[in-house]
């Protein structure tokens, strides 16, 4: 059940994030119609997945539940932002990764006392790359929360989204147990890969005197 979870959940941010990308072709009047269908789609299996979780008795198969739904939740969030904003095809991502931290921290940190601090500068990108900017950021910071900071220890995550030339720089640093000897090879580092790949970006993971940093470059409006 855990393996059909992930997989469906995997299709369906394939799915939505070709979509995003063809509807440059479409008028405005079509992309938000196109993002409402969307959105609404994404609502209904966030629906199904925390009903499931809630049948659900293995630790094991709730906790992969949990992560899908966060993970249809990043896409779902570019499809509010594209309901805000002028141009109905780019998304301030500023304002939409600091959302998203936001969640994210609500999400993870339960009764631990683990910060997150967001610097993003204000860039504008199509929608479609901010999905790929959110689920990357997504990921990065829950293997923050997963690995970092065990048997409760207290700690820091730092997100920094920049501009570089024509390359936008992911970077999120920890100050927790440092970076593991071989990188984690999950569905979470997999898909950051692919997403990095896709943009014409690459991946790089260094140790910090205390903590861990990893950073994405990517190709802007790839």
């Amino acid at each position: 059940m855990t393996g059909i979870c992930i997989a469906a959940v995997t299709e369906l941010l394939r799915h939505t994030l070709q979509k995003l990308a063809e509807a440059n072709r479409y008028s405005e009047v079509l992309l938000q119609e196109r993002a409402h269908r969307t959105r609404n789609d994404l609502a209904t299996i966030v629906s199904v997945l925390r009903l499931q979780a809630r049948s659900a008795t293995d630790p094991a198969v709730q906790a992969a539940i949990a992560s899908a739904v966060s993970r249809v939740d990043v896409v779902a969030k570019v499809h509010d932002r594209l309901r805000d904003t002028a141009d109905s095809n780019r998304i301030d991502l500023a304002a939409y990764i600091e959302a998203l931290c936001g969640s994210l921290a609500n999400f993870h940190r339960g009764v631990r006392t683990i910060s997150i601090g967001v610097h993003c500068e204000n860039i504008e990108v199509r929608s479609s790359q901010a999905a790929s900017i959110g689920l990357i950021v997504n990921e990065l910071v829950t293997n923050c929360f997963k690995y970092a900071f065990p048997e409760g220890r207290r700690g820091a995550v730092e997100v920094d989204v920049r501009a570089k030339d024509d390359s936008i720089l992911v970077t999120v640093q920890d100050n927790g147990v440092g970076c593991p000897l071989e990188g984690k090879s999950g569905l979470g580092t997999r898909l950051i890969s692919l997403l990095a790949s896709q943009m014409k970006g690459a991946v790089t993971r260094r140790p910090l005197s205390e903590g861990c940093e990893v950073q994405v470059s990517l190709a802007r409006d790839a």
